[in-house]
């Protein structure tokens, strides 16, 4: 392809796009910007907005970001649930995960520095991981035995606890 046509073919997109939007992931509030769908939970008193990762967004969660708002996350929904691990190859900023069974009880949580390979396991068997800013847990007096409230019942569902 010459510039010439590189270029006309730019102008068209870019006009397209503009006059033709359609419904961008970027607009929607329900989504992120990585077109993940979003939801609230509840954390005793407290509300988080967090993106849900399901089938393989899974192994992909929040590789190459370089900031996460306050009281916002990712759900990692694990189908079936099972004993599970977490690592932070890729992910550029220090994150805390707290596995949860499915009923929503915290196993336990560890802290995950970036950019390393280390293993971060599952206490027992998680239905989900949810992953906040390094120390947000402990900022927020949150532990294991601890309960989160509007979970997904199950990746084939869209309806919440």
């Amino acid at each position: 392809m010459n510039r010439r046509t590189f270029v006309s073919y730019a102008l068209f997109l870019f006009c397209f796009m503009v006059f033709f939007p359609g419904k961008s992931a970027a607009v929607d509030p329900r989504y992120s910007v990585s077109g993940l769908p979003r939801t609230l939970l509840e954390i005793k008193e407290l509300e988080i907005e967090v993106e849900v990762a399901t089938g393989e967004a899974v192994n992909i969660g929040m590789m190459f970001r370089t900031y996460l708002a306050k009281n916002e996350g990712m759900l990692f929904v694990f189908e079936p649930p099972r004993r599970t691990g977490m690592w932070m190859e890729n992910t550029l900023i220090p994150l805390s995960v707290a596995f949860l069974s499915e009923d929503g009880i915290i196993l336990n949580i560890e802290k995950m520095e970036p950019l390393t390979r280390d293993l971060h396991l599952s206490s027992g068997v998680a239905a989900f991981a949810l992953e906040m800013n390094q120390g947000w847990f402990e900022r927020n007096d949150v532990k294991p035995g601890d309960a989160v409230r509007g979970l997904p019942k199950s990746e084939s569902s869209n309806s919440y606890k």
